[in-house]
């Protein structure tokens, strides 16, 4: 099951999409999962796919992470 993030800024840099990665990576530590990203004419698109029966434990942990780029707090969603 695929869980999106939004609210990114405009024009990440490397250094940034790099450090979102580890946030979201430590929130879900113990979760195995699989990454996807891509830049858009709507911006950066970032997906996490987790096994269906740990989705929703990881939605819940990525929420409460309260992770955020450049003080843009990041909102996670079911994709």
């Amino acid at each position: 099951m695929g869980i999106r993030a939004s609210g990114f800024p405009p024009s990440m840099t490397p250094q940034e999409k790099h450090l979102f990665s580890t946030h979201v990576n430590t929130a879900t530590t113990r979760l195995s999962s699989t990454m996807a990203a891509s830049e858009t004419g709507e911006g950066y698109v970032f997906v996490v796919y987790f096994h269906k029966t740990t989705a929703a434990d990881a939605l819940a942990l990525l929420q409460a992470a309260d992770i955020r780029v450049r003080g843009h707090e990041i909102q996670f969603s079911w994709h």
